[in-house]
């Protein structure tokens, strides 16, 4: 059987139309959204009825086939409760009767971190970097590591720090800023998760 030119250009819009509607668009820096089906051109109101299914994973995941996974929790909230928490903005257009899959990334450049000093750093040059670390790590925490030697008391041999996506520290800007003072940074743990909301209009 031929195929025709117009059965090709039928073919190649509609797998065009499919793929931008099963792409994840970002809403801001931590949100992403996809479209599983809408069936109606009415957006939402604030006090419209909506069920929320939460899929809850300890690691970065790229997708989720909702129909295949069992949700950590279920909810029925307004409309105003689920897109405060999603879309602060109000970027997207939610519609009535339809079913959107969000997904929220955390931890991506966080975690807890090991921060070795060298043993002949200068002490004032050390005190320069807890200072950075103090303005730089606002949502996690910083754990100072001292010993008691003959020439020094409490002197630094290091830190712990935990640091979340929120927080404005790059670990491999840090280590090269700090060159002249840090030996290494390892990876202590990590604090990477995903969430995909399901949300039902």
């Amino acid at each position: 059987m031929k195929t025709t030119p117009l059965v090709l250009l039928f073919l190649l819009f509609f797998q065009q139309s499919f793929s931008q509607k099963n792409a994840w668009s970002a809403i801001d820096k931590s949100y992403s959204i996809k479209t599983i089906s809408e069936k109606s051109t009415e957006i939402l109101k604030d006090t419209d009825p909506v069920n929320v299914k939460i899929f809850s994973f300890r690691d970065i995941v790229d997708n989720l086939d909702p129909e295949k996974e069992k949700p950590a929790s279920e909810k029925n909230l307004s409309f105003k409760d689920i897109r405060d928490k999603v879309d602060k903005k109000g970027k997207v257009n939610f519609k009535r009767n339809s079913v959107y899959l969000v997904r929220l990334k955390e931890g991506l450049n966080g975690g807890r971190f090991r921060i070795t000093i060298n043993k002949n750093a200068d002490k004032k040059a050390v005190e320069n970097l807890n200072q950075y670390l103090s303005e730089k790590i606002t949502h996690g925490s910083i754990l100072k590591e001292t010993i008691d030697t003959p020439e020094s008391k409490n002197m630094t041999t290091g830190f712990i720090i935990t640091v979340s996506d929120k927080d404005g520290v790059d670990i491999n800007s840090l280590k090269q800023k700090y060159s002249n003072i840090i030996s290494d940074i390892t990876k202590v743990a990590t604090n990477k998760s995903t969430l995909f909301f399901k949300i039902t209009t």
